[in-house]
């Protein structure tokens, strides 16, 4: 199923959700989790756990809560460029 819309992410140490939103009709989906924005290779290992939940996805909108993001500005700055580059959507 390919959708347009808002997507919001709730990334966690041990899952990542994903809530996206379809012309108003929600849509949920889960994956593995990530060890945190601080830890090493942080970005990356976020990356991965949250693009597979996305990847049918042209978010109009992308909002994500990220573990360790509160103490990892640069790394929670690469992050939203990532996605923004690799899904074309603004992220915040």
């Amino acid at each position: 199923m390919t959708f347009s819309g808002t997507a919001a992410i709730d990334l966690g140490k041990s899952l990542c959700r994903a809530r996206l939103a379809i012309d108003g009709a929600p849509l949920r989906r889960e994956g593995g989790g990530a060890p945190g924005l601080a830890a090493r290779d942080g970005v990356a290992l976020a990356l991965a756990s949250i693009l597979p939940l996305l990847a049918d996805a042209r978010a109009e909108r992308i909002g994500v809560g990220a573990a360790g993001a509160m103490y990892a500005d640069a790394e929670a700055d690469a992050l939203a460029r990532a996605l923004a580059d690799d899904l074309g959507a603004p992220s915040r």
